[in-house]
């Protein structure tokens, strides 16, 4: 019977993947950053060369840029010239089922309650679903998840090597400035690690040299792009841009009053129930990761996906 019945991960898949491209207009109504990527990313395609300078603004002709993004402008350039608007719109249908499906199966895997992950991957996807639009963050709900699955089996003792956090690295600077937040998510496991090492008063630091190993060479590997340094001026500037945060909408706190959060709002609840009668204590890195997240996701609606 198994093998006739579909997997739950690939009816979330295709699940998603249909919700995404029926409001695909939708994806890309609400912003208006994709004609930007794609003019960019036709341009590195017909010329073979990346950009490091502004071509396509009046008053900022010439000046300095940082191309950030270059390879998921390239990916949607492409689409784009296969499909028109649609190939975008496929493009991220694909990285958010693919994102949601990876999500499920992990969950299910760790907790081994199948239906639970079910509910808790869905009310997931309803609350990331608020930034669903066709711009190269998409590529780092998926990255971000791989990513944390790769320090999770590295905190269960389980094989991995250090270069596959660097391999992932490297491409994802170069697709999305929102590879910063592999290296929160990296500090809250070696935060963790530490805490627990003196609270069991073991003092065991034999792993210590690998989580320091894996952060250095995910460091040098984003160091391999068009712009070198740079490219992390810009990504932690956009953080530290007061006027920026304070004008533009996703940077501004979650409304509650708006139905589309609700799905965010009822997983704070779930988390403060779920930790309130759990009896076994859960790693401390788990718990800077839900509390970091929380704290950041109530600051900024653009970090609770």
């Amino acid at each position: 019977m198994k093998y006739i019945l579909p997997k739950i991960s690939n009816i979330i898949f295709l699940s998603i993947l249909s919700s995404v491209i029926l409001i695909g207009p939708q994806t890309f109504n609400l912003d208006g950053d994709l004609g930007r990527h794609i003019t960019i990313g036709g341009y590195i395609l017909d010329n073979l060369s990346i950009p490091t300078q502004d071509l396509f603004s009046h008053t900022m002709l010439g000046k300095p840029l940082t191309p950030h993004e270059w390879l998921s402008q390239v990916i949607f350039a492409g689409s784009h010239q296969l499909l028109s608007l649609g190939g975008p719109v496929l493009v991220v249908a694909f990285l958010i089922a693919g994102t949601f499906s990876f999500i499920y199966r992990e969950s299910s895997q760790r907790s081994q309650m199948p239906l639970t992950s079910l509910v808790l991957t869905i009310l997931a996807a309803a609350a990331s679903s608020i930034h669903w639009l066709a711009r190269p963050h998409v590529f780092t709900f998926l990255f971000l998840a791989i990513w944390t699955s790769l320090l999770e089996q590295v905190q269960k003792d389980k094989k991995v090597s250090s270069w596959s956090f660097a391999i992932l690295m490297l491409i994802w600077a170069n697709t999305h400035g929102a590879f910063i937040a592999g290296f929160v998510v990296w500090g809250a496991y070696i935060t963790g690690y530490l805490i627990d090492a003196f609270l069991e008063r073991q003092f065991n630091l034999e792993k210590f040299p690998q989580w320091l190993t894996i952060g250095g060479i995910s460091f040098i590997a984003t160091l391999f792009n068009p712009s070198g340094f740079h490219l992390w001026r810009t990504s932690v500037g956009y953080v530290g841009n007061s006027y920026l945060v304070s004008h533009t909408v996703e940077y501004q706190p979650v409304d509650f009053h708006i139905p589309g959060a609700w799905p965010f709002l009822l997983m704070i609840l779930l988390s403060v129930l779920v930790l309130s009668y759990k009896r076994q204590q859960i790693a401390s890195a788990h718990s800077l990761l839900i509390a970091g997240w929380l704290v950041m996701g109530l600051y900024s609606a653009r970090n609770v996906p």
